[in-house]
């Protein structure tokens, strides 16, 4: 690592830049260890402090993790799922990252009254429900529950492979002409469940995100209800408001 004194930016600023730049091309990868704040300072002739308050923006930023009681290590950078409207898969392929998912149910079923209200069915009749372990670059990061009027989307019991691989909405347009076109969605906190939590390899009640949504075709009929479980320690969630 080098800085200049000609460089109009600060020094923990040229610091800094230099790490992060390091971080993006990959030459420092998730859990590698850093320099420390006394080696840095003294390969580059600068005070700790210098040091330390590049460390401390990095940390700020999520791309450092310090340990207590060892070393600073590069982060693990968490995934950001936006406000937008797109499937899991086109997300991850946005990211640079390859989609997977385990089709762990896909079965038809009687609807219970909350479900049969939110997809406007009336009582008994019957939905498919899927269920996916969704993974990014083969981590498990979410986990998937849908549930979709069986009387319109029949043909997706016989799909369970395709559903590994492909997008649920690139099939539901392509083979069933309907296309998804708006959703309400509700986000929140919770812990997960001890069967929940052995699917993601995570100890039990660690935290999730919790994302509900019914999502309309362009006639704002119900296509589909579900709901995703979100890794708490590789997700965040950004939106977008206006006024």
């Amino acid at each position: 690592m080098r800085i200049s004194r000609r460089d109009p930016r600060p020094i923990f600023s040229q610091i800094g830049d230099t790490l992060r730049q390091q971080i993006k091309l990959g030459e420092l990868m998730p859990g590698d260890p850093v320099p420390s704040e006394r080696e840095l300072a003294e390969q580059l002739k600068v005070s700790r402090m210098t040091v330390r308050a590049a460390m401390d923006k990095l940390v700020q930023e999520g791309l450092l993790l310090r340990e207590h009681g060892r070393k600073t290590i590069v982060a693990d950078v968490k995934l950001s799922r936006d406000s937008g409207f797109t499937s899991f898969s086109e997300d991850m392929r946005a990211r640079g990252l390859n989609p997977h998912s385990q089709v762990r149910e896909l079965r038809a079923e009687v609807a219970e009254a909350s479900i049969a209200a939110q997809l406007g069915l009336t009582a008994g009749e019957r939905v498919i429900y899927l269920e996916r372990l969704r993974l990014a670059n083969q981590e498990p990061v979410a986990i998937e529950r849908v549930y979709l009027p069986h009387a319109r989307f029949a043909g997706l019991l016989d799909k369970a492979k395709q559903l590994a691989q492909d997008s649920l909405y690139k099939i539901i347009e392509d083979e069933f002409d309907s296309r998804p076109t708006f959703a309400n969605e509700t986000v929140e906190a919770v812990l997960l469940t001890p069967a929940d939590a052995k699917l993601f390899g995570l100890g039990s009640c660690a935290p999730a995100l919790l994302a509900q949504r019914v999502t309309r075709d362009e006639n704002g009929e119900p296509i589909e209800t579900v709901q995703t479980l979100y890794r708490a320690d590789r997700y965040r969630m950004s939106f977008i408001r206006k006024r």
